[in-house]
């Protein structure tokens, strides 16, 4: 489940929650995302927040990506 919104094409906001299946191994946890696209270039940076017993807590990701 979750949410974009993109500033004037220049910006992006996301928040999200993921609804995982713990006997698959992947837990639940929240995400918190935002990028900024400079024209093509891409940087983009994502937060998952998940429970003190979650692997998936505190896990920062950050990216650069060139849109040809």
């Amino acid at each position: 489940i979750g949410a974009e919104y993109n500033f004037f094409k220049f910006g992006i906001v996301r928040a999200g929650y993921h609804l995982g299946d713990e006997e698959k191994g992947w837990g639940n946890f929240a995400t918190l995302g935002a990028g900024v696209k400079f024209k093509p270039v891409l940087v983009d940076f994502t937060y998952w927040a998940g429970s003190k017993d979650s692997d998936y807590k505190n896990i920062m990701f950050v990216s650069v990506s060139a849109m040809f």
